[in-house]
């Protein structure tokens, strides 16, 4: 309850201009509650960040199937994210808002868990069978994070496109993503 109440105020209002008292009373629980779960308001805004990319990538990854082809597993999860994102823009921006924060550290940001690990374990398995560029696994889930976020403002920006538009820009993206790091 604390972290969609956050959520909800976090993207009407901006992380820090939300006070954990007005995130609190949202919930409907005591201040002093939400201090019980998380001592600080930077680590509610981390665990919100957690919480969201865990989300999205759990998203991301429904359908997963370990054994198809690099490029039809990077491609599933390219679509899913994406549409994730465009599904829900306030969290998807929300999560950007946070990530660029000048108070959260590669380590908090990296601190998703066993979904992000298995993220970079695909990424270093394409590398190391040299089916992807010679790049950190990091960097080429940043690149594709990056150019999806483009891609998602893109389609909302334009909301006259029709669905078969829609997807044909999100065939194409990809296509673009994927020259960029395959080798």
């Amino acid at each position: 309850m604390l972290l969609e109440a956050a959520i909800e105020l976090f993207g009407e209002n901006g992380f820090w201009n939300t006070s954990t008292a007005s995130v609190a009373k949202h919930a409907g629980v005591a201040t002093g509650t939400l201090f019980n779960y998380f001592p600080t308001k930077e680590d509610l805004i981390r665990e919100v960040m957690r919480y969201l990319k865990r989300e999205m990538i759990g998203a991301a990854s429904l359908g997963f199937d370990p054994n198809a082809a690099l490029r039809d597993q990077l491609e599933l999860l390219w679509f899913n994210g994406l549409k994730w994102g465009m599904a829900n823009w306030t969290r998807f921006n929300l999560m950007e808002q946070i990530r660029v924060s000048e108070r959260l550290t590669k380590k908090d940001l990296d601190a998703v868990g066993e979904p992000y690990q298995d993220m970079m374990a695909l990424f270093s398995a394409g590398v190391e069978s040299g089916r992807l560029q010679h790049l950190a696994p990091e960097l080429i889930a940043e690149i594709m994070f990056r150019q999806g976020q483009a891609v998602v403002e893109y389609l909302l920006w334009n909301e006259a496109f029709s669905d078969a538009e829609r997807n044909a820009h999100l065939e194409t993206s990809f296509d673009v993503f994927w020259n960029g790091i395959s080798k």
